[in-house]
């Protein structure tokens, strides 16, 4: 099941690239930096992709490196194992949140789970068009990102989107 998965997701990811690129899908092949992050040599667009149950989320940016998190909402998160303190007694009502921005933060900067990861600094919620979205303020020693969440658009569903520029 999950191999299957797997190849329809990628097989969805090169389609979409291809559509966007407009090239022939014999044109376009995957390299993997370091940490395992997919990139297209050559070619200056940059994409991210997540998946979680039935949806697949796929980033796309023409210039900077980008990095995206769909997670189910209610899913149980090791906080102690990924989340400072601060950050637990800061977003306890709603890890999955913290846990959506922190992923798509290291996948825009193409670390992963290579290293520590960093402290959410701030929190800050607003509505605009119908959308929550928090902006994250990254500890000194990471690059300031903006980290912007996503709750109303798949019921049930956190959604969190990183551009690295």
């Amino acid at each position: 099941k999950d191999y299957h998965r797997h190849l329809l997701i990628y097989g969805l990811t090169k389609q979409i690239l291809v559509t966007v690129l407009k090239k022939k899908p014999s044109q376009l092949r995957f390299f993997y930096n370091c940490h395992g992050k997919p990139y297209l040599r050559g070619h200056p667009l940059h994409f991210n992709l997540s998946h979680c149950g039935a949806y697949v989320f796929l980033g796309v940016h023409p210039k900077y490196p980008f990095g995206v998190d769909i997670e189910k909402k209610g899913r149980k998160v090791p906080l102690s194992s990924f989340l400072q303190p601060t950050e637990i007694a800061m977003l306890s009502h709603c890890p999955i949140q913290l846990w959506t921005a922190k992923e798509a933060y290291v996948k825009a900067l193409g670390i992963g789970f290579s290293q520590s990861l960093p402290t959410l600094k701030s929190y800050e919620e607003s509505k605009i068009k119908d959308v929550s979205y928090f902006v994250s303020q990254i500890e000194p020693s990471f690059p300031p990102l903006i980290v912007k969440g996503y709750e109303n658009i798949l019921t049930d569903y956190s959604l969190a989107t990183c551009i690295n520029k």
